[in-house]
């Protein structure tokens, strides 16, 4: 039997965290203007797809399904066949495609209802890691912001926060393609300094949540001082990391480290 899901999605996007090696960053996670058709069709023919994925694909058909079909052998499952399309309206980071496309297979072939999605949220989170070494709080937060239409907070595998529905506007700006497979960055800074841009963001966070819950001009306004000061905090040790002298860092530039490239975007605005 063939099922076939065609759906316009809004893709989730990472307004704070990036992903930086041997640490869990934590990552807020909001809804987003770039919109993408889905077109999936899903095939019980087995299949002797892997779980491997190869370097460089991440939203590929076959990376899609050799990744599910990794997902469902860890439970069980006999292997799957299918393919995946996807276009856009932007150009979106592929790693938030990656999260919804794969969310939205596995609730078609496991047949999970709604009681059933935070405890796939976490079990993702750790198969993410294992054959990806995508950072759990980051995938956690970005299909809980997709899932729920929801501001999503995550930090490796504690407590997913949900927030109110809010979204942010962004544009592309340009990109850096990474030599190799780039999950993570390293910190080009001493473990002081990253210190104290762990605890920034941790603050802004709280900012933010604040203004979730209590959303007025003036708390927005508020916001959005604290979040340009984390932005170009964040796109300078980017910046310095790549080595590159014309990256954009500047106020409301997002950095978006993205399995093999490094995305610049604009924030337009928080409504």
């Amino acid at each position: 039997m063939e099922r076939v899901i065609k759906k316009s999605v809004s893709i989730p996007f990472p307004i704070i965290g990036i992903p930086i090696r041997d640490l869990y960053t934590p990552y807020v996670i909001m809804p987003s203007n770039i919109t993408c058709n889905l077109n999936i069709r899903i095939s019980e023919k087995a299949s002797k797809n892997s779980a491997q994925i190869r370097e460089g694909d991440l939203v590929g058909s076959e990376a899609i399904f050799s990744y599910i079909n990794g997902f469902l052998s860890e439970l069980g499952y006999r292997a799957i066949n299918g393919s995946f399309l996807v276009e856009c309206t932007d150009s979106p980071p592929l790693i938030p495609v990656f999260a919804v496309a794969s969310m939205e297979i596995l609730k078609a072939v496991l047949k999970m209802g709604h009681s059933d999605y935070i405890t796939m949220l976490n079990v993702l989170a750790l198969f993410d890691e294992k054959k990806l070494g995508l950072d759990p709080g980051y995938s956690r937060a970005l299909r809980c912001a997709y899932t729920y239409n929801a501001v999503c907070i995550a930090r490796g595998y504690d407590e997913l926060i949900k927030l109110g529905s809010r979204k942010l506007l962004v544009k592309k700006l340009s990109e850096v393609a990474c030599t190799r497979v780039c999950n993570a960055i390293g910190n080009p800074y001493d473990a002081i300094t990253l210190s104290l841009f762990y605890k920034l963001s941790t603050h802004v966070i709280g900012l933010l949540a604040q203004a979730v819950k209590e959303w007025n001009e003036e708390k927005v306004h508020s916001l959005r001082k604290f979040l340009d000061l984390y932005m170009v905090l964040e796109s300078s040790i980017v910046k310095e990391y790549i080595g590159g002298e014309d990256l954009p860092v500047g106020y409301s530039i997002k950095s978006v480290v993205d399995y093999n490239s490094i995305k610049f975007y604009k924030v337009n605005a928080l409504v």
